[in-house]
């Protein structure tokens, strides 16, 4: 966790949960970004699960998407947006070798 010290940290939920010192808690995606501007912040980062990153999307809250390419393939895995009815349509702007041939492709997304 010390890679997140000094980090603003925002746990979206739709219940009241108690969480760790050094979170606060939002109940939409909006909420969250309000947290954010109030604190002068002008970008997030989403490292969320499917839940997550599909109410971003659906309501077009999303301007970049990066995604890490390993070099294994998987049967089976974990979704990174829920089978929903929205679409992002995606431009590349950059390609990154990271290590041990993982790559980082990232997008912006097209509005």
């Amino acid at each position: 966790m010390k890679d997140l010290e000094g980090v603003k940290k925002i746990i979206i939920s739709g219940s009241n949960i108690d969480l760790k010192e050094g979170f606060e808690l939002a109940h939409s995606p909006e909420e969250a970004l309000g947290v954010f501007e109030a604190a002068g912040f002008k970008e997030a980062i989403i490292i969320g699960g499917a839940t997550v990153n599909s109410e971003f999307a659906k309501r077009c809250l999303i301007d970049e998407v990066i995604f890490y390419v390993n070099p294994s393939v998987l049967g089976n895995g974990i979704p990174v947006f829920r089978p929903e009815d929205f679409e992002l349509k995606l431009d590349l702007i950059g390609v990154e070798k990271i290590a041990d041939g993982i790559v980082e492709l990232q997008y912006k997304v097209k509005k």
